[in-house]
């Protein structure tokens, strides 16, 4: 499990917690699951917080502060 802390663009001071799970699917591929503290990924299941995340990740980036 990975853990990424990010700041909410809505209110100012307040962070949300990304988490990705990754495990083994029936044909032993890696699958990875995302999830987030934020209101929207509670509504919509989905949020900006984890596609930020998901582009990090893709362009190989680890840690990354916005300021």
């Amino acid at each position: 499990m990975i853990r990424w802390e990010i700041a909410s663009l809505s209110n100012k001071g307040e962070t949300h917690e990304v988490v990705a799970e990754i495990h083994s699917d029936e044909l032993g591929r890696d699958v990875e699951r995302f999830f987030c503290t934020c209101p929207g990924y509670t509504y919509r299941g989905d949020c900006r917080h984890i596609t930020l995340t998901q582009q990090w990740l893709g362009e190989g980036l680890r840690t990354m502060v916005i300021e």
